[in-house]
């Protein structure tokens, strides 16, 4: 029996194929998801859900016409994102995470996502589900015909399923901001402005909403629970992922209350998630590299290879000087100090150099992670082992040895690198009972 995980990324959508039996990964195809539109003002960020939908049964027709014996179907995408829905019909595009309209002054002289914030006393961002419907009923934006809102996993699971209207995970509900996970539901003091007709109804559990192909469709559920529920095999207590940005997650059995940078959101099996995020994360890495790109224009040259490859090689080759660069990677700031900003401290004359750089930054990547970790409750175990994902450690062998000294642990990488679509297919096998939450993470396997 084989199971297909399909991830709505914002840039890619994948969908991987996996054999049940033993954890493999038969097959994955990718497509650019080319479907952005263009918005009313600068700071909207839209896409086409049909044109979505259209790749995504595209991918869907060539796996099910190559594979006969596929029972289930699960689905991830962006959590915060969402578009209107009336009649089991899009009636907006997908406004997505990216989209700014939230960070605008409302008419009480702050943003739309800090008044829901001070309202609710839940922190929201802009690109936020109901820091985008505050804004738009405010502003005489709710599309005509307007039923509910909903992720654009959640409309495309309905449109496979057929069904008039959308069914809401609780990872993908508490995305959309002003949503107390404690409670399993949206907040009791949602701001007037949102018309409380327009929540979604919420499942609970994982749960199959519908066939597609005589295959059961799961309930879409958020990519970054998806991305952990196919990493965290037996004995992993924890994922690191370094990508643009760095994320790391881990589960725990009760919910957690966070002031300090971090989150808990809902997880699979009644558990729950707490997750840190540092806003540079692997950018910090390319914004370097953007440094030297810069510097070698400057001198007239340009470097004909991977500079990636040698920036790590660099970094290595200071790995034998005592001497250390410290580098505070917050380029960007952090989600509760947006302002605040990077640092390099310890320069001498013996480590001012390309190499001590290299090597400072990806520290201090890792280590903006680990200070992150250390909030975690319940703390990470020393020794334990740690998943390792994203581009920014795939790539580098010496990332994951800085993860690795850095949390005191051991550094595993899952072998199938489209963590988020491998995890959708494992729940989506879950939801259907064909596998139980722990024979889904016997599965998982790593280099």
């Amino acid at each position: 029996m084989k199971s297909i995980g399909l991830d709505i990324g914002t840039t890619t959508i994948c969908a991987a194929v996996i054999d049940l039996s033993n954890g493999d990964v038969v097959k994955t195809l990718t497509k650019q998801n080319d479907s952005v539109i263009p918005g009313h003002s600068a700071t909207e960020r839209l896409q086409d859900p049909e044109h979505i939908l259209e790749i995504c049964l595209f991918l869907l027709n060539e796996l099910f016409s190559e594979y006969t014996d596929i029972t289930s179907v699960g689905i991830s995408g962006q959590m915060h994102g969402i578009l209107y829905v009336g009649g089991g019909k899009a009636k907006s595009p997908l406004i997505t995470w990216q989209d700014g309209r939230g960070s605008l002054k409302s008419p009480e002289g702050v943003s739309y996502a800090q008044m829901l914030s001070e309202i609710t006393g839940i922190a929201a961002a802009t690109g936020y589900g109901l820091v985008t419907v505050l804004h738009d009923s405010q502003n005489g934006r709710i599309p005509s015909g307007a039923d509910v809102i909903c992720t654009i996993g959640d409309y495309v699971g309905m449109i496979l399923c057929g069904n008039s209207s959308p069914l809401l995970h609780l990872s993908n509900a508490a995305g959309l901001g002003g949503f107390d996970t404690a409670t399993g539901d949206f907040s009791a003091n949602l701001p007037p402005g949102i018309n409380q007709s327009l929540l979604p109804e919420i499942i609970t559990g994982e749960a199959v909403i519908g066939r597609h192909r005589n295959a059961s469709v799961c309930c879409a559920v958020g990519d970054n629970q998806a991305s952990v529920f196919g990493s965290l095999g037996s004995g992993v207590s924890a994922l690191v992922n370094i990508g643009t940005g760095g994320q790391i997650s881990a589960i725990s059995d009760m919910p957690v209350k966070y002031n300090c940078g971090l989150e808990c959101r809902p997880y699979f099996g009644g558990k729950f998630l707490s997750v840190g995020a540092s806003l540079c994360g692997g950018y910090a890495f390319h914004v370097l590299r953007d440094f030297f790109l810069e510097a070698t224009t400057l001198l007239g040259t340009q470097p004909t290879d991977d500079l990636y490859m040698r920036m790590n090689k660099w970094a290595e080759q200071a790995l034998k000087n005592q001497s250390r660069l410290k580098v505070d990677t917050r380029f960007q700031g952090t989600r509760s100090e947006p302002n605040l900003r990077g640092s390099i401290t310890g320069i001498g004359t013996d480590n001012f150099n390309p190499g001590a750089l290299c090597l400072g930054v990806l520290e201090g990547i890792c280590s903006e992670l680990q200070d992150l970790s250390s909030r975690i409750n319940p703390p990470l175990v020393c020794g334990e082992r740690l998943a390792a994902s994203g581009g920014g450690v795939r790539d580098s062998a010496i990332v994951q040895s800085i993860l690795a000294d850095t949390f005191g642990m051991r550094v595993v990488v899952p072998v199938c690198n489209e963590e988020a679509a491998f995890g959708a297919a494992l729940i989506s096998s879950v939801a259907a009972g064909i596998t139980d939450i722990n024979q889904a993470g016997e599965l998982i396997k790593y280099e």
